[in-house]
């Protein structure tokens, strides 16, 4: 069958990208949306025009996720839905056009979570390594860092049904570090704990 380009995230609103898809592969590429959102920019189109799927169908692990909106981190309050419901969301790196997962988590707070992260506060176990894990991708890595979610009615049975899933794909996750004791947990040497994990997931991409 012919490949397709297919948009994921048209509608959710105007300063909000699309994540531009082939259907057949794991190619995507993000704009931000046209005039009219349901147009393709030429550059995404020509880009997908060139691309190889077979190159794609190759690799352990293809995206995107079905169904889940994205944005970019760190996020404006006003690209997130409010409080009140349940969502499920996964961080991202961006490489080779392909958004690669290295945690999920849910939630029924998105953009309190978002800051929670961006604040990584030492007596949060997870803030502090989400984070510094995001931190460390950005600033010493220079990698795009994104965020997907999507809203669910049971979200702690959908961010266990997806971390399994992607575990057993092949992706190795922030989520299976061992938690610390934070009152007893030295700052840098948990610091330096997220970094050589991180480092880690970049030796061994599934691309």
């Amino acid at each position: 069958m012919p490949k397709k380009l297919v948009g994921h995230g048209v509608g959710a609103g105007p300063r909000s990208p699309i994540d531009w898809a082939c259907d057949g592969c794991g190619w995507s590429r993000s704009a931000v949306p046209l005039p009219d959102p349901t147009k393709v920019p030429a550059e995404v189109q020509a880009d997908f025009d060139a691309h190889q799927c077979e190159d794609y169908k190759s690799r352990p692990f293809e995206h995107p996720l079905p169904n889940f909106r994205k944005v970019d981190f760190p996020p404006e309050d006003a690209d997130l839905p409010a409080p009140g419901e349940g969502y499920v969301y996964v961080f991202c790196w961006k490489a080779n056009g392909v958004n690669v997962p290295f945690y999920i988590g849910q939630t029924e707070r998105l953009r309190g979570r978002m800051g929670d992260y961006q604040s990584a506060q030492f007596a949060a176990c997870t803030d502090f390594r989400v984070g510094e894990a995001i931190r460390y991708l950005r600033e010493e890595r220079g990698l795009h860092i994104v965020v997907l979610y999507k809203k669910s009615e049971d979200p702690r049975h959908d961010e266990y049904t997806l971390i399994r899933d992607l575990q057993l794909a092949g992706l190795r996750l922030l989520n299976s570090l061992p938690s610390y004791d934070y009152r007893r947990a030295d700052k840098e040497e948990e610091r330096q704990t997220v970094q050589r994990f991180c480092a880690m997931l970049l030796a061994n991409p599934p691309l």
